[in-house]
């Protein structure tokens, strides 16, 4: 339910428990106020026939023309208890009524001067509201029935409820009113949170909801520019990882707690023939056992050392450690380079030496002819050349190795110099 809706319905439910209230209490004072409004008129109607009720007046036309007067019943009482005049009974029958002495008003009045009561007529057989006030003969006495009292609370009763229905609309209307003036921020206020959580940061919430909604408000406010301002240099921070991380030429591999693969690089997708999108679970990686057992260790919250795998005949150096926050990273580095290179060396040496071993044994060779003293000089001479020439040979290998350091040093320095093509042409 809507949080209008429900402000609406609790504003509904307090008016109309106030005008209930109201009601009930209007309604019982309202009676009250009849009842004592009426018995203060024929109080005064009782006193009027106590000052009319002289001697030489005849009691019983005195009651009959104060009824026809008045239009309530009249009773003159004298003072041993028996009715002497009655609006409603004459002759026998006024003879016939029983003595009043008993009765509660009467008893009242002659202690009081007053008395009132409201009880069934014996007489009449109808509830009545009686008035008895004392009279220098006795008792004047003046009732009406209490229906005529209930018409008019009835009547007055009316007016009454519809001033509350009255009330009760337009306090409904004001509920309704104020219920929207107070859920509008509120839902306004929602609506931007909602927008947030769902990564529209551009969204601000209205800043002139008046008090605490307000103050809500420009606290939301705030926190949106905050967060805007922090995702994007977040976002700037992770374009700038994932541009590192793309660009290096090892393998990099992110594994979730949940045993995910939730990122990979390039290099890493080409050394393990990867072209799936992230994430997906480690079983779609290569079956290696050492690639498995260094990512177990990893998520188990240790280090591994590098070790050497082999992917579909790619010889790769392998890492593993464990994350911080859970997880692990696996990096690959491609061996295949290093192996060729090792071949490489290992051929360059296998040549300089075999280079080498050829002028080595002429120059033993012919070293050892000339310590023979029956050697004759000329061939002394040629071996001295041959021994000549094989040293300036190795020299030049010597040199050819000095100039590859220096080239790999990256200290070498090409040197210019004038040449004869001609020499160099015979010499090829």
């Amino acid at each position: 339910m809507r949080l209008a809706h429900r402000l609406l319905l609790q504003s509904l439910a307090i008016v109309a428990v106030m005008v209930v209230s109201v009601v009930v209490i209007i309604d019982n004072q309202l009676y009250s106020s009849i009842t004592d409004q009426t018995t203060h008129d024929l109080a005064g109607e009782a006193r009027l026939l106590a000052t009319q009720w002289r001697p030489g007046v005849d009691p019983d036309s005195l009651a009959d023309e104060a009824g026809v007067a008045t239009g309530h019943r009249v009773t003159l009482i004298d003072s041993t208890g028996h009715v002497v005049g009655d609006s409603e009974f004459d002759g026998p029958a006024l003879q016939g009524l029983e003595n009043h002495s008993n009765r509660p008003e009467v008893i009242a009045a002659r202690k009081n001067g007053l008395g009132s009561v409201r009880r069934m007529s014996p007489s009449t057989g109808e509830e009545q509201l009686y008035v008895a006030v004392k009279a220098t003969r006795g008792i004047a006495r003046v009732s009406v029935t209490t229906r005529t009292v209930d018409e008019l609370f009835a009547r007055a009763r009316s007016g009454v409820l519809v001033a509350g229905v009255i009330a009760a609309l337009l306090a409904a209307i004001l509920a309704a009113l104020f219920s929207r003036a107070v859920s509008k921020p509120i839902t306004d206020l929602r609506d931007v949170a909602r927008s947030l959580a769902a990564g529209e940061r551009r969204r601000h919430p209205p800043l002139a909801a008046p008090g605490e909604v307000g103050d809500l408000a420009d606290a939301i406010h705030r926190l949106a520019e905050q967060l805007e301002a922090r995702l994007s240099a977040l976002a700037a921070e992770q374009s700038i990882l994932s541009a590192l991380v793309e660009t290096l030429n090892e393998g990099v591999l992110a594994i979730s707690p949940s045993r995910e693969v939730v990122r990979i690089n390039e290099t890493g997708r080409r050394l393990l023939s990867i072209d799936r999108p992230v994430p997906f679970e480690i079983d779609f990686l290569p079956r290696e056992s050492t690639l498995r057992n260094a990512i177990q260790l990893a998520l188990n919250g240790s280090e591994t050392e590098p070790e050497e795998i082999a992917v579909r005949d790619t010889t790769l150096s392998l890492t593993a450690r464990p994350l911080a926050t859970g997880g692990a990273v696996v990096a690959l580095f491609d061996l295949s380079p290093i192996r060729k290179l090792e071949a490489v060396r290992r051929d360059f040496v296998a040549n300089v030496s075999h280079e080498l071993r050829t002028p080595l044994t002429i120059v033993g060779g012919f070293a050892e002819t000339l310590q023979d003293p029956a050697v004759p000089q000329d061939k002394r001479v040629e071996f001295a050349r041959t021994i000549f020439a094989s040293t300036l040979r190795m020299q030049r290998i010597v040199d050819e190795l000095l100039d590859l350091s220096r080239i790999e040093s990256g200290h070498w320095r090409p040197r210019s110099q004038p040449i004869s093509i001609a020499e160099a042409t015979a010499e090829i």
